[in-house]
């Protein structure tokens, strides 16, 4: 049993056996209750690794979130920069998240990006803020990225959907714009 303890939450990242399901077409993660539900490590769920990587595209991802409604979820679909391989830490790394949900802020989502000089713990996170989609615990949706040279666009179920854009800074850096850093080790 693989356990990973991230951002003191209260879940324990287990292995994919053991939270995942395939059935029906459909991927299902479970967040399961182990413990009371007081104390760090009373739940378990899986976090999906992935380590391709790409400079620009178009990425989509058909989800529908739980329909748990109150404190205790957090699911969300994101990307970490190429740098964390190497062992750039985070948010140097740059984060993009495609979707989170918060379950106590039930229909809504949120798409952001995390750099060194833009993310919460500065207070000077970027990002569409709450967006209202009052379907998403009920029914799939898509939600979508376009990532160009010179910037990245966030959509919900089709790309004319914009719910945040975010441009490339005119004096980009590591530290505004790490998207486009490319590991040397591929």
């Amino acid at each position: 049993r693989r356990v990973l303890f991230r951002s003191n939450e209260w879940q324990n990242y287990t292995g994919i056996d053991q939270n995942i399901e395939v059935s029906d077409g459909t991927l299902k993660i479970h967040a399961l209750l182990e413990g009371n539900g007081q104390r760090r490590g009373d739940y378990t769920s899986a976090r999906m690794l992935t380590y391709e990587t790409f400079l620009y595209g178009r990425m989509e991802i058909r989800a529908k979130m739980p329909e748990h409604k109150g404190n205790g979820l957090w699911p969300a679909i994101w990307m970490l920069g190429d740098g964390i391989r190497n062992g750039q830490s985070w948010p140097d790394c740059g984060e993009i998240d495609i979707m989170e949900y918060v379950s106590y802020d039930p229909g809504k989502t949120h798409a952001s990006l995390h750099t060194a000089s833009n993310n919460h713990r500065l207070g000077t996170a970027l990002g569409s803020g709450a967006v209202s989609l009052p379907t998403m615990e009920e029914q799939f949706h898509i939600y979508g990225l376009i990532w160009e040279e010179d910037s990245i666009t966030f959509y919900i179920d089709e790309p004319t959907n914009v719910i945040y854009r975010y441009l490339k800074p005119t004096n980009a850096t590591n530290d505004n714009w790490p998207f486009d850093q490319r590991s040397e080790e591929h």
